[in-house]
């Protein structure tokens, strides 16, 4: 009798969660920050662009670390065919370094 209503427990799961069930996960960008990284970003990364970077404290930075992680995957994972066809992957993958914030410089050296 346990058995049966553990393999009914289970089939619901499975059909009210399958991401759970499968493991996919879900993606940890959303749509919206997708849309406001290609307009704030799009002089950098349209196709044919001939910028090569942009400034860690520009407001498309800004966009970027919004995203956890600043995962550019994600962002390049949710794209349209139409997306993908006006803007670089590449471009888009880049801006995770780019927009790196470096640490601030060692103010503990010695003076020689």
């Amino acid at each position: 009798m346990f058995l049966g209503k553990l393999a009914i427990a289970i089939l619901v799961l499975a059909i009210a969660c399958p991401h759970l069930v499968t493991s996919q996960r879900q993606p940890i960008c959303r749509k919206i920050q997708k849309l406001r990284i290609l307009h704030i970003c799009r002089a950098f990364t349209k196709k044919g662009s001939t910028i090569r970077a942009v400034s860690p404290e520009s407001k498309c930075c800004e966009e970027v670390r919004k995203v956890q992680n600043s995962d550019m995957r994600c962002v390049v994972s949710i794209l349209t065919d139409k997306e993908r066809s006006e803007h670089d992957t590449d471009k888009i993958l880049s801006l995770q370094t780019l927009c790196e914030i470096p640490p601030p410089p060692n103010q503990n050296k010695t003076m020689a």
